[in-house]
């Protein structure tokens, strides 16, 4: 546990390195360049678990990240949907893989 109260209250928390970036206090600049990409594999409708029908776009050849609140889907969003949608585009069974990516 790093902080216990409320969303007001982390805020004025001087102690706390997370309120100090809610508030604005720090800020993490974005990088001056970001790599271009050209490719990427869209997922439409999305629904397994806690994904209720979401769009995405991950671009190919760059490194991505998926980050959200725990159980928000992202395990089910990378282990059982795109994963087995990248090894499709390959040509090759999710199901003969599955053992390895786990």
């Amino acid at each position: 546990m790093i902080f216990e109260g409320t969303y007001p209250e982390i805020l004025k928390d001087g102690k706390s390195l997370t309120g100090k970036y809610l508030s604005g206090h720090y800020r993490i600049e974005p990088p001056a360049h970001v790599r271009k990409w050209k490719r990427s594999i869209q997922l439409e409708g999305c629904r397994q678990n806690n994904l209720k029908n979401v769009d995405v776009e991950f671009p190919l050849g760059v490194f991505t990240v998926v980050s959200g609140v725990s159980g928000s889907g992202k395990t089910t969003l990378v282990k059982q949907i795109l994963y087995p949608a990248l090894m499709k585009l390959k040509g090759s069974s999710p199901t003969v893989w599955a053992n390895i990516a786990s």
